[in-house]
């Protein structure tokens, strides 16, 4: 048993994935980022100073006097890309799922 664990800890999981598949969703779900983005942020200056804010260094930030708008905009930024992968990532298990029955 402890010998096939450690092949397979040394050689990985085999895990299949089609990138093609992956890609086609990530790109044919552009128009559910706009819409996730137009409810997360005021409009595109605000999706840009969250950007901006996330490369600022936070002590850089706190000098500023801006460090609880820093923790603000990159949180809010983050939570948007987490959203967006797990939605692509939840379309790609189902169609996975219905493509493979």
């Amino acid at each position: 048993m402890n010998a096939s664990r450690d092949r397979q800890l040394r050689e990985g999981f085999p895990i299949d994935i089609n990138y093609l598949l992956l890609t086609a969703i990530a790109i044919l779900n552009l128009p559910l980022y706009l819409l996730l983005g137009q409810s997360m942020f005021q409009d595109w200056d605000d999706f840009w100073d969250c950007v901006k804010y996330y490369f600022t260094s936070d002590i850089v930030s706190a000098f500023r006097g801006e460090w609880w708008e820093d923790r603000d905009a990159e949180r809010r930024l983050l939570i948007f890309l987490l959203y967006c992968a797990c939605l692509v990532a939840g379309e790609y298990a189902l169609v996975e799922k219905w493509l493979n029955r």
